[in-house]
């Protein structure tokens, strides 16, 4: 340290401050996102137990006689299409591959969708059939998809939940 200058020795704790700031500033911007993501995981949790509830109430009602399966299963995808959340979000149905409804992508519906990939090569119906299959019975999945009203795929996070009764 002696044999820096003056001002070089100005310069030494300010260059350590910078990068101590810096560090400060990196691990905080992580920080945030990892608890931007749990919340919007929160979210897509409490909305997704909100579409099951749905189903459940339409399942119940199979179950007791009052209406057949089919006419259960119709009414509970027509009141889950019309759901909203957010700016844009929504709830869609499939049963394994098949997209059953899709409030956005009608032409979908009834296609078996296994070779569908997003714009990065997701196998995206694998990965929610997967997700729905795994040992926790529900899961997360991320892909690339276009927005309602939007013209470039953008990432995706969505939370997949089977209803045993009518996985058959």
């Amino acid at each position: 340290m002696n044999k820096l200058s003056f001002q070089q020795k100005l310069w030494v704790p300010l260059i350590c401050s910078l990068l101590c700031i810096t560090a400060i500033f990196l691990y905080e911007t992580i920080q945030t996102r990892g608890l931007r993501v749990e919340e919007r995981s929160n979210d897509l949790r409490h909305i997704d137990d909100a579409g099951l509830s749905i189903v459940k109430q339409f399942g119940d009602k199979a179950a007791a006689g009052t209406m057949t399966k089919e006419e259960a299963q119709k009414q509970a995808m027509a009141l889950i299409k019309g759901l909203r959340y957010g700016k844009d979000g929504y709830i869609t149905i499939t049963t394994g591959t098949t997209s059953l409804m899709n409030p956005f992508k009608a032409e979908n519906d009834g296609k078996d969708m296994a070779n569908f990939k997003d714009p990065n090569g997701t196998y995206l119906y694998r990965d929610i059939q997967a997700a729905g299959a795994s040992a926790d019975g529900a899961g997360f999945v991320r892909y690339w998809w276009t927005r309602p009203g939007g013209a470039d795929p953008v990432p995706n996070l969505s939370r997949v939940q089977p209803y045993a009764p009518w996985n058959s």
